[in-house]
């Protein structure tokens, strides 16, 4: 529960400046033009090391990947667990792999292992925020 409300807190602020900090319905450019929209591109890339890229060290060449991200956002504090399925739980319900219902391994199909089923996810964030999403992966 301590994890969960700054979660939720950082994740109101960041919908909040997808907005362009316009309120719906106030108008601040030209009529003639269309208001602007951010665009968001996350990557979660399985067995992907912090300096397998070069924008972060890496003595292999990611040009394409490099250039994203001169031109974006790096996030660099977040917890990747050792499998994709801790990783995948955190980022969709914005508490600890533990919390989630992904802490150990054991016997599938066990009470406490089969995470949170009203969590909403990162497409569902988005279309409440007005925005179209893609969840490829």
């Amino acid at each position: 529960m301590l994890l969960k409300l700054p979660c939720v807190s950082v994740a109101v602020v960041f919908l909040g400046a997808c907005t362009n900090g316009q309120a719906p319905g106030s108008e601040t450019a030209a009529p003639s033009e269309p208001p602007r929209r951010t665009n968001i591109l996350f990557i979660l890339a399985d067995d992907l090391g912090y300096s397998d890229l070069g924008a972060f060290g890496s003595e292999i060449p990611t040009p394409n990947l490099d250039a994203l991200a001169r031109s974006g956002m790096l996030l660099t504090d977040f917890y990747a667990g050792m499998t994709c399925s801790p990783t995948r739980a955190m980022l969709m319900s914005g508490t600890d792999h533990h919390v989630a219902g992904m802490g150990v391994q054991g016997r599938p199909g066990r009470e406490d292992q089969r995470g949170q089923p009203r969590t909403i996810d990162q497409a569902g964030v988005a279309n409440a925020a007005g925005s179209d999403a893609t969840d490829i992966g």
